[in-house]
């Protein structure tokens, strides 16, 4: 192993406890290859004897992550099944519920690629989120005009559109937020600025797919502009008040 990275994991186990969740993954990862750290954290920890097995370290390690992962998964499938009763009892076949079971997968996997995942994490996380949400709209439209009967082929027309627009406000922000290193206050600030062209684009399809005349929501425009506004202003202040502590 890497002599400068065994050096920072030893410097992570001596804080006895008091690591944070991140830097608790990251020891477990690499004592799980590395067998003189792992020997260093037994006999500082004094929690393992030197000839337990590493699966227990492990689990010992990772429980807490390990029961956040099992509750998500646990939650997601009970609201999936209580959907899938409910609308058999109600329509007699499944429908909607397809609907709400790819919704809670949307949720659900990104959610645990976060947890599970130690570098890049978030970017891990969105990637996954952005695939679902485009595979989410296809099984939508496909439910609600092969199985309900309800509407016509929007997928095309606004659906991806729409996704693409709204996404791609956030991954902006990422990407900015990336580049440029700034804190997460100025991504959230770009989000929301992108977010006002992204609600005109959205009503302008809305409105041409309905043959609806169209209209802007200034109100919501508004809203977004003073949000990013704050959002920015307090970006400036935490990087102030980062600057003055050190």
């Amino acid at each position: 192993m890497n002599r400068g990275e065994c050096e920072i994991i030893r410097d992570l186990i001596g804080l006895n406890g008091r690591e944070s969740r991140a830097s608790t993954r990251m020891i477990s990862q690499h004592i799980r290859q590395c067998a003189q750290c792992r020997e260093y954290y037994a006999r500082a920890r004094g929690e393992f004897h030197l000839d337990m097995p590493m699966p227990r370290i492990w689990d010992a390690l990772d429980t807490q992550q390990r029961y956040l992962r099992w509750s998500i998964v646990t939650l997601a499938f009970l609201a999936t099944v209580i959907s899938m009763v409910v609308n058999f009892a109600v329509e007699q076949k499944l429908t909607w519920g397809w609907i709400v079971a790819g919704a809670m997968l949307t949720i659900m996997v990104p959610v645990l690629v976060y947890i599970q995942t130690f570098r890049l994490r978030f970017i891990k996380a969105m990637a996954c989120f952005t695939v679902l949400t485009f595979l989410l709209l296809g099984l939508t439209q496909y439910v609600t005009y092969h199985a309900m009967h309800m509407g016509g082929v929007w997928l095309w027309a606004v659906g991806i559109p729409v996704a693409a627009l709204w996404l791609g406000a956030l991954w902006a922000g990422i990407l900015f937020t990336m580049l440029l290193r700034r804190n997460g206050f100025f991504c959230l600030a770009l989000i929301l600025l992108l977010f006002i062209p992204a609600d005109i684009a959205t009503g302008a399809l809305t409105s041409a797919y309905l043959a609806t005349p169209f209209t802007v929501h200034w109100m919501s425009l508004t809203l977004y502009f003073i949000a990013a506004v704050t959002a920015w202003v307090m970006g400036m202040c935490y990087e102030a008040y980062l600057r003055k502590r050190s």
